[in-house]
């Protein structure tokens, strides 16, 4: 059996966005990392391009390869009696997708573990801290929050989608694992703008700047 065209475009589509979300993770990782590390460092690895580069564009070679060499039966995903638009498990390309999740969620909480450190070592030098530094450790600091207050819901569900490859009849797991996915997107919406002072901060400013005529 083939896949359909429109099956392997659902199928590429929603691969290329569940690849986003942790590159663009590790990307969040990566700016936490270089703001604790090289406080004063504003080059390359401090620019948007860069991020947005790597966050939207790590996917696509993953993607195209996945494709290419498994395209008679990339989006057929069989599981009990029933087929879905998904990335099949029986040629082993699933892991062109679970293979970068699990090295992005391992190097990141590498990033992660760097960074808390760097936090206790800015409490036990404080004092010898500028205050340029000290505004940036503060920001750094804040989305290193966000991120471990995050990593355990989006990673941890997606180990809970690693289980299910090898015990798919479960279906607590899925239940547990559907359940924990519609959350992200909340969770990322609370913790990096609702909980977020500066986003908070330039909305007020802007609602209560004049409008220019």
């Amino acid at each position: 059996m083939e896949s359909s065209p429109g099956c392997i475009f659902v199928t590429t589509l929603l691969h290329y966005l569940f690849l986003a979300v942790f590159s663009l993770s590790l990307c969040e990782g990566m700016m936490v990392f270089t703001l604790f590390t090289k406080p004063f460092y504003n080059g390359f690895f401090h620019q948007m391009s860069f991020y947005m580069a790597v966050g939207w564009g790590l996917p696509i070679p993953i993607v195209v390869i996945s494709v290419a060499a498994s395209h008679d039966n990339y989006g057929l995903y069989y599981n009990e009696e029933r087929w879905a638009c998904w990335i099949s498990e029986d040629n082993g390309a699933i892991w062109a997708f679970t293979a970068p999740m699990i090295i992005i969620v391992l190097v990141n909480y590498f990033f992660l573990i760097i960074s808390v450190f760097k936090v206790y070592q800015l409490k036990m030098y404080k004092q010898k801290v500028t205050a340029e530094q000290q505004s940036k450790y503060k920001t750094a600091r804040a989305i290193l929050i966000s991120i471990l207050a995050l990593l355990p819901l989006l990673g941890g569900t997606w180990i809970l989608g690693l289980l299910l490859l090898f015990d798919s009849d479960s279906e607590p797991l899925a239940w547990i694992f559907t359940i924990l996915n519609s959350l992200q997107g909340f969770a990322i919406f609370f913790f990096h703008v609702l909980r977020n002072k500066e986003v908070i901060n330039v909305y007020i400013n802007d609602s209560k700047s004049p409008e220019v005529a």
